[in-house]
């Protein structure tokens, strides 16, 4: 399980706003958010947990691994589960030439989070006529959940996260950034 934080492009609020501690997406926000939920349709070896999408940033929850086998879920599950190992020679021989990776084998992170932001991306520059402009920062920051106890503070910085926008980091409005970080 790793949680993820994505930023827009210099911290562009063009996801939407939050107003009352409740997040309310634009039209943008809402292709995002599709582009976000069609994740396990491409990547059948990911499950979508918590997550939420702010003015200018995504924090999410993403599951990797074994399409067959049981999502973590419980503590016993979650201690069990381990973090997906690829090797550019396997993901070769898995894949084509052309594509490292097909959606049969199970994806890196990095794969996940590039195809997200590529089709969110083409999305939201057809919608504001923008072809090829970047909407998202280059990185991520990337955190492997490793135990229950750790999830369950990130799943819930992730549902309060509108309620503490008047204090995130991410807030352009913010001079001095607090962020209560669940780790």
């Amino acid at each position: 399980m790793y949680f993820v934080t994505l930023c827009t492009l210099h911290r562009q609020c063009y996801l939407g706003e939050v107003t009352g501690g409740v997040s309310s997406l634009s039209a943008a926000g809402r292709l995002a958010l599709g582009a976000w939920q069609a994740i396990p349709v491409r990547f059948p070896h990911v499950r979508l947990d918590s997550f939420v999408i702010m003015p200018n940033h995504l924090h999410g929850i993403l599951v990797i691994g074994d399409a067959t086998a049981a999502w973590p879920g419980t503590a016993s599950d979650l201690e069990s589960a381990q973090p997906p190992t690829t090797t550019l020679g396997s993901a070769l021989a898995v894949g084509s030439s052309r594509h490292p990776t097909s959606v049969r084998s199970r994806p890196t992170l990095g794969q996940v989070v590039a195809y997200f932001k590529y089709q969110s991306s083409k999305l939201i520059n057809n919608l504001r006529v923008t072809p090829g402009v970047p909407v998202w920062q280059r990185n991520y920051f990337e955190h492997i959940v490793r135990h229950q106890q750790s999830l369950e503070r990130i799943r819930d910085y992730i549902e309060n996260n509108p309620l503490r926008w008047h204090l995130d980091r991410e807030n352009p409005a913010i001079s001095g950034p607090e962020d209560p970080w669940p780790m």
